[in-house]
């Protein structure tokens, strides 16, 4: 639908889409902005009725359309809309202000925010994300999306924008052989998912052991979902637009100990962690080959120890290597082993000005001095 300039904003309301038909819609839509550079417009809306298909997206997500109340009060199933997007629900944690005590929260994390080029410059982005905050505040405690658009749009209608500092590190400038991981077990998928799984059980009673904090602090909850996501977005690319003839089968590395190595990951669940107060998984990273971004996109890190860097990254290293990326590229490092990229590593911290963290929430204090626990790649939509 394009708008006429004259439109009274204020005849405008957000709507969830109900029809296969409205989805597909919103799909061809935002295809000029984020397809278009790989693919045709068949294979995006392909692509998006693959992601569609997964367990984080078809359980969990809702797609969303700006149009006018009154015709969608005569037609809900209208395909004369505006502007659209979409949100996940998932896990979260919070933890307020002065108070030790975790609570499990849901958090709903926006993606997909677009308005066409027609449609733009008459405030419907405004309109759609001005109601969309207003509902979300009824229905949830957390809303996180990234920003492409800098720091300021979203800011103005609720959301904290928090910063994004990637770090690079290039597989030209840190040469790596399989003799430099002897130390490292390489994961599949389906140890990623024990080991992401039980990531997310320790978490919590980590948060909990942290010293009180006079800030709120929240994180969304690690799992294995939004990873299966990750990695059919990337190898739909992959083998579909850019040439790859085969996806990997290597999606991660850890540091095995006595207590968590392979057979003890594969004999046990959860209950290893929850019988085992102060058992702590064991450091690991857990990557998605990012064709598309030329380079190992690190979604997950757990460093127990500044030691630990080195082995894992290498490992990361001679993935990239064997799988002609140039770089890996985690974010949002922790100040505690920011030393050991920079000491062992050749790495370039890059301040982001796309997909920049952003969040709500909508629990007692407000979120104005929140910390963003876990700000990595993970989280991302």
């Amino acid at each position: 639908m394009v708008a006429s300039k004259d439109t009274n904003i204020n005849e405008y309301g957000l709507f969830e889409a109900i029809t296969p038909e409205q989805i597909t819609k919103t799909w061809t839509g935002s295809y000029d902005e984020w397809g278009k550079q790989i693919m045709d417009i068949q294979t995006y809306v392909k692509r998006e009725s693959v992601l569609a298909s997964r367990p984080f997206t078809s359980e969990n997500i809702t797609s969303w359309i700006l149009c006018k109340k009154e015709e969608h009060e005569k037609n809900p199933e209208t395909l004369n809309f505006v502007c659209h997007c979409e949100t996940f629900s998932r896990k979260a944690l919070v933890r307020l202000a002065n108070e030790k005590k975790v609570q499990d929260i849901n958090c709903h994390s926006i993606a997909s925010v677009f308005c066409p080029h027609e449609n733009r410059g008459r405030g419907y982005a405004v309109k759609m994300m001005t109601e969309l905050f207003e509902i979300l505040s009824k229905r949830t405690q957390l809303t996180t999306l990234y920003s492409d658009v800098g720091e300021i749009f979203y800011s103005r209608l609720g959301w904290k924008v928090y910063p994004l500092v990637a770090a690079e590190v290039s597989t030209a400038g840190n040469p790596v052989s399989s003799s430099d991981t002897p130390s490292v077990s390489f994961m599949n998928r389906e140890l990623v998912e024990k080991l992401m799984n039980l990531d997310g059980t320790v978490v919590r009673r980590e948060l909990e052991n942290f010293p009180v904090s006079e800030k709120t602090q929240f994180a969304i909850l690690p799992c294995f979902e939004p990873i299966d996501w990750r990695w059919a977005r990337d190898e739909f690319e992959g083998k579909s637009c850019l040439g790859i003839p085969e996806f990997p089968t290597v999606f991660g590395a850890f540091l095995p100990t006595s207590l968590v190595n392979e057979d003890t990951l594969f004999q046990n669940d959860n209950s290893l962690f929850s019988q085992e107060e102060n058992l702590v998984p064991p450091s690991f990273v857990v990557w998605t080959p990012r064709y598309r971004e030329n380079s190992i996109a690190v979604l997950r890190a757990r460093f127990n120890s500044a030691d630990d860097v080195e082995p894992l990254i290498k490992a990361a290293l001679s993935e990239a290597k064997r799988l002609n990326l140039p770089k890996v590229v985690l974010w949002n490092i922790e100040d505690r082993v920011k030393s050991v990229f920079e000491t062992k590593f050749k790495t370039s911290f890059v301040k982001k000005k796309d997909s920049l963290p952003s969040a709500a929430l909508f629990v007692p204090g407000g979120d104005a001095e929140a910390e963003w626990i876990l700000n990595e790649n993970y989280p991302w939509v």
